[in-house]
């Protein structure tokens, strides 16, 4: 299967595990303990409904999913009318308060990591250099950067950095992200001659 800028949990609840930050300067090793009482007021201000219905009634603003998404994407033409209204007229829908308040006070469940073992088929691994959301120079971006050199041979692993791309290189480079899925494929014979476009 392949993952794309694989993030985290739907929230900055990720638990740390050991070695996250080792080598990393002194401020980097805040950030968990600072992110903890963070959100921590976050949990207590969102069971306020009130409170929470009036910060939903802000972020789902077009201006303020326009905002976000130029903060996500590399190309702000991907940043279109379409996308941003697909988005808002979701945040519409009846419960979309209460999916909005478990986003980001639920739990985020497990790291990816955690659930690598349990994976035995080829995993092709396609990151954007510049990903702000899931950088590579973090623990996360680090773990997946090493994949292919500490799965076991029988469980092939391909990491591919797109140089110049975000989080959504998916939409941000569409034509280069199709083009590098079809030959990874065909390389590792998952296209047959019939399937095969």
């Amino acid at each position: 299967f392949c993952l794309i800028n694989c993030a985290g949990g739907m929230n900055n609840k990720v638990k740390q595990m050991p070695g996250d930050f080792d080598g990393f300067a002194w401020q980097y090793k805040l950030v968990g303990p600072i992110f903890k009482v963070v959100l921590a007021i976050i949990d207590t201000i969102l069971k306020i409904e009130p409170v929470a219905t009036k910060i939903f009634d802000n972020v789902r603003s077009e201006e303020s999913v326009r905002n976000a998404l130029a903060g996500v994407y590399k190309n702000p033409a991907r940043v279109d009318d379409a996308l941003v209204k697909s988005i808002c007229k979701a945040a519409e829908n009846e419960g979309a308060l209460p999916v909005f308040v478990n986003i980001l006070t639920g739990n985020p469940g497990p790291r990816p990591e955690e659930l690598m073992d349990a994976v035995t088929c080829p995993i092709f691994i396609i990151w954007g250099s510049e990903d702000r959301i899931t950088p590579l120079d973090f623990p996360l971006g680090q773990y997946f950067q090493n994949l292919p050199r500490t799965r076991t041979s029988q469980r092939k692993t391909s990491f591919i950095e797109l140089e110049g791309q975000g989080h959504c290189v998916q939409d941000d480079a569409p034509e280069e992200v199709n083009q590098l899925l079809l030959k990874w494929f065909r390389e590792d014979g998952l296209f047959t001659s019939s399937s095969s476009a």
